[in-house]
């Protein structure tokens, strides 16, 4: 059984994620012949096309911190390794093979639903920041690259008791920025959802 945790985080910086293919292979054997970086930005950009944001590019630099931190197998948020300045989502209880569920049916699935009444405010309630700060990460426009990473914890990990791996995704420039979200989100364009087996 899969049980994932996520975890996100308000900045006062600036976050996005962006724009894709729409093929419709929704089998998970076709996954297997992606790589871990195509297949995390398939699933950001899939997502950031339907909010009218610009794809992004993956970055080995912001990835190789993500590994740094997710080696750490520790279940919060860590923003100033190598320097900070970068965005951040985190989830739990995902394997490599599931990146894509990470982030299309955790962070996005699972909580565009909840901004559904925030579109257009620069200021939405950060009371319910914590249901959908994955998503607006992922679909903010200011954001040009995304670089994740995945780490088996045999230990298991640190404030997710009974999980074992522990995915971390940085982004550049960061999101969530206070009094830019208006400009930064762009309401939905009703593109069909997608799975965490899309594979592009």
């Amino acid at each position: 059984m899969l049980w994932a945790l996520a975890l996100t985080t308000f900045v006062a910086g600036s976050v996005a994620v962006a724009v894709g293919d729409h093929r419709h292979l929704h089998k998970r054997g076709l996954e297997k012949r992606f790589d871990y970086s195509n297949l995390v930005i398939v699933h950001h950009n899939i997502h950031r096309t339907n909010h009218s944001a610009s794809p992004l590019t993956y970055d080995e630099g912001l990835a190789s911190t993500a590994a740094k931190i997710a080696a750490t197998c520790n279940f919060e948020h860590q923003m100033d390794v190598d320097g900070g300045g970068y965005g951040q989502n985190l989830a739990a209880g995902t394997t490599e093979d599931q990146i894509g569920d990470a982030i299309t049916d955790m962070w996005y699935n699972g909580e565009v639903g909840y901004y559904a009444n925030d579109y257009g405010q620069e200021n939405p309630d950060m009371s319910n920041f914590g249901n959908w700060g994955h998503f607006s990460q992922m679909v903010w426009k200011a954001t040009e690259k995304v670089g994740c990473a995945t780490q088996n914890c045999p230990g298991g990990v640190q404030n997710a008791p009974g999980i074992d791996t522990l995915t971390v995704c940085n982004y550049s420039p960061a999101g969530n920025v206070a009094g830019e979200y208006g400009d930064n989100i762009g309401s939905p364009k009703g593109m069909p959802s997608k799975l965490g087996s899309y594979s592009g």
